[in-house]
């Protein structure tokens, strides 16, 4: 503790980091958000990572990715995105976060609206995880980037994360390829892109997407005006509702892969 309060910090955010260093230590001793966190799981985690506390505490941006991370890791990382104004960028990708892990990141994310980017691809977070970060969406409007890549998402997590999009203000990016999201959960994505006016790309390749979820997304396009890129090759739709699609897009879509 001392080493982290000895380390150089602007006057007005001593108060914050003291009291987020207190917080963090005491709290990870115990259960956070129902979910019993080793004793001294901060320190397990930095030396998982390679960091140290103050590090972490001070850092913009935080890359713990390929550590083999699990729940217990991730409900310290959501404590770093929970209390720290400093992060801007969190790569948990290609870990061992799941449902319970994501949930508690998510419920960082609603307290949070100075975190940019969220990289939990190749994470299996699954349909529950997925939902809690679709709930998520409806409170934060400071994540800009969301990578939900390779998560094992059907259709439950798209439609969470598709009613999210019809409230949030602040998404730019999701990153929601190699799942198992169908016409339903495509049919609920285009519900989301109708009416965000944010959104600039939407990434959900390789997916089980059909004719109905294209159809869907084709009606969604006619009305939306943000959207530069779209990227949803590889799934299985036919040469008629691309076309459609391709003729539902205004000329704001730069980048269109079918």
């Amino acid at each position: 503790m001392a080493e982290a309060m000895a380390s150089p910090l602007e006057p007005h955010h001593l108060l914050r980091f003291a009291a987020t260093c207190h917080f963090i230590h005491t709290a990870v001793a115990g259960e956070v958000g129902g979910l019993r966190v080793p004793h001294l799981g901060v320190r397990a985690l930095c030396r998982k990572v390679g960091t140290s506390f103050a590090e972490a505490c001070r850092a913009g941006s935080l890359n713990w990715y390929r550590k083999n991370l699990t729940d217990g890791d991730a409900a310290v990382a959501a404590l770093f995105i929970r209390h720290s104004s400093r992060l801007k960028l969190i790569h948990l990708f290609s870990n061992n976060i799941g449902a319970a892990g994501a949930a508690l990141v998510a419920g960082a994310l609603k307290g949070n609206n100075t975190l940019h980017i969220l990289a939990l691809d190749n994470n299996p977070i699954g349909d529950p995880g997925a939902t809690s970060l679709g709930e998520a969406l409806k409170v934060n409007m400071g994540l800009i980037t969301l990578v939900l890549g390779s998560c094992r998402v059907g259709d439950p997590g798209a439609i969470a994360i598709g009613e999210g999009l019809q409230v949030n203000k602040g998404l730019k990016e999701l990153f929601i390829y190699d799942n198992q999201i169908g016409d339903a959960g495509a049919t609920a994505l285009a519900a989301g892109v109708k009416v965000n006016t944010v959104l600039e790309t939407l990434t959900a390749f390789s997916n089980r997407i059909g004719d109905a979820g294209a159809a869907a997304l084709a009606e969604a396009m006619k009305k939306n005006t943000s959207i530069t890129g779209l990227y949803l090759h590889n799934n299985t739709v036919s040469e008629a509702a691309k076309q459609a699609l391709r003729s539902s897009c205004g000329a704001q879509v730069k980048e269109l892969y079918l």
